[in-house]
């Protein structure tokens, strides 16, 4: 019964409880799936709550002040892992459940407080028409992204090698080398994210974008006909004059 708990196909009790004698045994989280599903409701719920966040708080302040500081607190919050990892929290009185509850609470809100720069500078930069394209091309990349750090993940743990159930044996060290590498993109904010706040308009962060150049087009377009017609004017003018000393001869 241990190694098929351990290897998740022992069906459960009839009473419901769980059959988390070999996590028990090695002091191991042991949580219903039940859990899990109301832990994805609550991580989705908190988006609004990062949406309020940002919209209360934060609309003045920087791209750049916004991203490193939504990063550097999901740096801290990551480090908590480790402390799930190491059984830390039981030592303090937390329960297995209040702390990921706790934790995915936190994680959400953060997350959505990242994303709304980006989505803000890219309605900004967005030329008109291609609104479609602009969400495809936003979205790809963030999808670009989350592959490229699992494959990094998977990376990872082929390379710490023993982080593999039921044991887990390197478990911690590569929560912990996870950790420290989410601190990396605070060292890139300076070189990535543009100046300006949510406030700023495109042009005032150094952006040109279609519109910019149509309506320098269109500005050219006028000051071309103004210059062709003063030029037209007095040509126009001579004519005239030319026209009725003709008529003046005849006469």
């Amino acid at each position: 019964l241990d190694a098929a708990v351990a290897n998740g196909t022992a069906p459960p009790p009839p009473d419901g409880s769980l059959p988390c004698g070999w996590a028990a045994a090695q002091q191991l989280p042991c949580l219903s799936p039940i859990v899990y599903t109301w832990v994805g409701v609550v991580s989705s719920a908190t988006l609004a709550g990062g949406t309020a966040l940002y919209a209360t708080y934060f609309q003045t302040w920087s791209y750049r002040s916004i991203l490193a500081t939504s990063q550097a607190a999901l740096f801290l919050i990551n480090l908590l892992d480790n402390v799930f990892v190491a059984r830390l929290n039981l030592r303090f009185g937390v329960s297995d459940v209040a702390f990921i509850f706790g934790d995915e609470v936190l994680v959400g809100v953060l997350s959505r407080l990242q994303a709304m720069p980006f989505l803000i500078y890219a309605a900004k930069l967005c030329p008109p028409s291609v609104e479609a394209s602009m969400f495809a091309l936003f979205m790809g990349l963030s999808n670009f992204g989350s592959a490229a750090g699992q494959y990094v993940g998977s990376a990872l743990l082929r390379f710490f090698g023993g982080v593999e159930a039921p044991a887990f044996e390197r478990l911690g060290a590569y929560v912990f080398t996870r950790t420290l590498i989410g601190a990396t993109p605070i060292l890139l904010v300076p070189l990535l994210v543009p100046r300006g706040t949510p406030q700023s308009t495109a042009a005032a962060m150094g952006a040109r974008i279609s519109g910019d150049v149509e309506l320098d087009k269109l500005k050219g377009g006028e000051d071309r006909q103004r210059l062709n017609s003063s030029e037209a004017r007095p040509a126009a003018e001579a004519s005239s004059e030319g026209d009725c000393e003709r008529v003046e001869r005849t006469v």
